[in-house]
């Protein structure tokens, strides 16, 4: 069995059988991340008569997120591979290529005045940060994504995506050993500087 973890925004987890079914899925927009997650999980993990000794791997968003948000999963992520347990890790953006969408951008709030804007084509991979009043423009007819599909702009929700087709994200993630490393809005050094 396989735990999913996604702090990037809220909080989402689940729990994978072997063939990356959902056992079941959970997402609350209400819930603080840092408050709740480890008890939820364990709630989670009883109700399926499941001990986290019996956990084979865990599998989280390395981003793009909040800086609190994604160190609550990269601490969990540390503390599975202490027990010797398979850590996986993919990006928000990366879930349309996997899925088979050759062409497209990945949009999300990047707090501060800022949107994130990652695009990609067959030859082309870019990650940008932009003034919210300039996002229209540079995505405009693109076949467009994000997180939860709440923008104003019209999106698919990439969220989504991963609970319907969590056995075509998942085998892929698991045959190509997905690692990635967090991936923050902007550089702490940016994100941490004096105003």
């Amino acid at each position: 069995m396989h735990l999913f973890i996604d702090t990037t925004e809220k909080i989402t987890f689940g729990l994978l059988s072997e063939d990356f079914k959902w056992l079941e899925y959970f997402f609350d927009p209400k819930i603080v991340i840092s408050t709740k997650l480890h008890s939820l999980i364990q709630k989670m993990l009883d109700k399926n008569g499941i001990d986290f000794s019996q956990l084979d791997s865990l599998v989280y968003i390395a981003g793009p997120g909040s800086y609190t948000g994604m160190r609550v999963a990269e601490g969990i992520a540390q503390i599975v591979e202490w027990q010797n347990k398979s850590v996986f890790s993919f990006y928000h953006y990366e879930v349309p290529k996997i899925c088979g969408v050759e062409t497209g951008a990945w949009i999300a709030s990047a707090f501060k005045g800022e949107m994130f804007l990652h695009e990609w084509d067959q030859k082309l991979e870019e990650n940008k940060l932009l003034l919210t009043n300039d996002l229209e423009n540079m995505v405009d007819g693109k076949n467009l994504f994000s997180l939860r599909g709440d923008l104003e702009l019209k999106t698919t929700s990439t969220a989504q995506m991963i609970e319907l087709n969590s056995q075509v994200i998942f085998n892929y993630v698991f045959k190509n050993k997905m690692k990635r490393k967090l991936y923050y809005y902007r550089p702490l050094e940016q994100e941490f500087s004096k105003c």
